[in-house]
Formats: C-alpha cells, sequence, structure tokens
C-alpha cells in the first residue's frame, strides 16, 4: 500500500448525540469525522437506523432500517436485507432504495498490520447495493466490504473495500477502493457509579453570563453545539464547582456532557439555553 490517513472512530450513546430524536430506537453512534451513523442491536441484529452529518445538520433515517450482520456470528451465516429512505432534503424529493448480502465465508488468523496477531478471526463478505435519487439525478452505488471479526468483536477490527458509483446511463463516475483498521478495540464498558450531578445554572443563561455546575471532584465537562461541534471542555475544580463561560457562544441550544474521571459520559447531557 502507499500512503496512509488516521481518523478516530468514536463509539457512543446515541443520546449524547443532538440527531438522536431524529432516529427511533437508536442505541449507539459510530462518529469519524464529521459522518455519524446510528445503531442498535436488536435481537441480536447490527441494525443500522440512518446516518447524520454534523457539519451541514442533515439527518437520514431509514424508513426501512439496514441489518448488516447477526450476532453472534458463525461460520456459513448469511444475512439478506432491503432499506430504504424518503423524504424532502434542502427542499428536494430524495429517496434511496437498496439491498444487502452479507456471507460469512472463512476463518483463520490474521495478522494486523501493527504486527497483533488474532487467532480466531471470521471473515464476512458484504454486498452492498443502492439506487439514490435526488432533485432529478439518480447514480447507484455498489459496495464491495469483506470485514473481519474478531472474538467478541461487535465491529469489524479489520476490512478493504471497492465501491463504484454508476449514473443514470450506467456509465462509470466515481471507484475506490481502500483498506482499514482499527488500532483499539473498545469490547466491554466498565459500570460507573453516577455520583451526584446536578443541573446547571442558569438556564436559560443570558450571553456572556457564566453557567454553573456542581459534579462530582474528578469528572470533566464538554459543552457540544447542536451542530455537533465542541465548543468548550473542562474539569470541576477540588470541590466539585464548574463555572463556564457562555461569551463565544451563540444563541440557542447547548449541551452540557457530563464525564467520569476515566473520561466516560454518563447519563444523559443537559440542554442549555443560551439567549
Amino acid at each position: 500500500m502507499s500512503g496512509s490517513a488516521v481518523a478516530l472512530l468514536a463509539l457512543e450513546p446515541s443520546t449524547l448525540s443532538p440527531f438522536n430524536d431524529a432516529f427511533s430506537g437508536a442505541e449507539w453512534t459510530n462518529t469519524v469525522g464529521d459522518q455519524v451513523s446510528f445503531w442498535a442491536l436488536q435481537e441480536g441484529d447490527f441494525t443500522i437506523l440512518g446516518n447524520a452529518n454534523v457539519t451541514n445538520g442533515v439527518t437520514l433515517p431509514f424508513d426501512d432500517p439496514l441489518v448488516q450482520w447477526t450476532l453472534p456470528m458463525g461460520f456459513g451465516d448469511v444475512v439478506e436485507d432491503t432499506f430504504s429512505a424518503d423524504m424532502m432534503l434542502f427542499g428536494q424529493p430524495y429517496s434511496l432504495v437498496g439491498e444487502v448480502t452479507t456471507e460469512v465465508d472463512a476463518w483463520g488468523s490474521l495478522v494486523m498490520p501493527d504486527g497483533t496477531e488474532l487467532e480466531e478471526v471470521l471473515r464476512a463478505n458484504y454486498m452492498q447495493t443502492y439506487e439514490e435519487a435526488y432533485a432529478g439525478d439518480t447514480n447507484t452505488w455498489v459496495l464491495n466490504q469483506v470485514f473481519y471479526f474478531a472474538q467478541d468483536s461487535i465491529m469489524p477490527v479489520f476490512l478493504h473495500e471497492d465501491l463504484v458509483v454508476l449514473d443514470a446511463d450506467s456509465a462509470q463516475i466515481l471507484a475506490v477502493t481502500d483498506v482499514a483498521w482499527y488500532a483499539n478495540h473498545l469490547l466491554s464498558v466498565p459500570e460507573v457509579e453516577m455520583g451526584v450531578v446536578s443541573l446547571p445554572y442558569p438556564n436559560p443563561v443570558d450571553r456572556g453570563q457564566d453557567v454553573q455546575w456542581e459534579l462530582p471532584r474528578g469528572w470533566s465537562w464538554e459543552a457540544v453545539a447542536a451542530d455537533g461541534r465542541r465548543l468548550a471542555e473542562g474539569s470541576a475544580d477540588g470541590f466539585g464547582q464548574v463555572s463556564i463561560p457562555t461569551g463565544d457562544w451563540d444563541t440557542g441550544i447547548v449541551l452540557l456532557v457530563p464525564r467520569s474521571s476515566d473520561g466516560r459520559a454518563v447519563g444523559q447531557p443537559h440542554r442549555v439555553f443560551v439567549r
């Protein structure tokens, strides 16, 4: 391979996203850059409920959710599903209709690019095709991804993929091939004590006024705008007191996210109205 890129994949409860209300039944989000996928494990089915873009605020909930694979996973498993979306986007009609097939077609061991050897790995061949129509233009997306799953992993540890996009006349307008892997894997989340988290005040707050908050000692916080931008972050002082300036914030809703001493988001984010 030539060339490389590094991206952070963030796995968080969907309730921390300002777009959560658009995705009924979502439990988790995967965020890479400005792209967010909302998903849930529904009776063992790894189900994508839709996607959002934090930069432009667009949400794309699926009318018919997409089941990508089923857990527990075994050699020889085959999952087939359809998915669709139909909505207005920036005042224009948008539709998406697709189908997928996932086949667990091989097993063995895998040596990761960093030299880590995984002894027991399942390989899944994922074929996805969908037709996307927007504002009178129609494209067909053909995606083939080969996933490698390690023991106890919900998501693949390694993948390689080929993507081809065709126009309405079946002429190729885009072709992409790449390889990706995850250097760190979160396989479980330890339980943490909630502690005592007070409500931030005043709320609503006048722009330029400080928001006061009380958190358990050692906890931290972050302030997130409605479009997903991180506005500020910090930690509680030795007495658990937090004072957050709002002078640089725009008017509107800001989410305050409490994080425990190990850095994990705890509970629901608190909505503060800036006026």
